[in-house]
C-alpha cells in the first residue's frame, strides 16, 4: 500500500519594509484560499497565528521590531495540504 503525500501549501509572502521603530503590524499575501493558516516567527520565536482573508492577504499586529537584524519567517498551512516551505524576511537596516 502506497501512502499519498498531500501537495505542499504555497509559501506566504511577507510584504512591506520594517524598520527598528518598535511594535508594528507585519503584513503579507498568499496564493492559497481564505482560511489558510499563517504562522509568523521572529528570530525563531512564535509571534502569532492568523488566517488569510478573502483578499488573499494576512496581518499580525503587535510584533516588536525594535532591533536591526531581526529575521521574520512565516509558514502557511492550507486545508488538505502539507505545510509550506518557509518564507524569510531579514531586516538588515535600522
Amino acid at each position: 500500500m502506497q501512502l499519498l503525500t498531500p501537495p505542499p501549501t504555497t509559501a506566504p509572502d511577507i510584504q512591506g519594509r520594517y524598520f527598528a521603530t518598535g511594535v508594528q503590524t507585519v503584513t503579507g499575501s498568499s496564493l492559497e484560499p481564505a482560511g489558510t493558516v499563517i504562522t509568523l516567527f521572529l528570530n525563531g520565536n512564535l509571534v502569532g497565528t492568523t488566517t488569510v482573508n478573502g483578499f488573499n492577504t494576512w496581518s499580525i499586529s503587535g510584533v516588536n521590531l525594535a532591533t536591526a537584524g531581526q529575521v521574520l519567517t512565516a509558514f502557511a498551512k492550507a486545508e488538505g495540504k502539507a505545510l509550506s516551505p518557509v518564507s524569510i524576511y531579514h531586516r538588515k537596516r535600522k
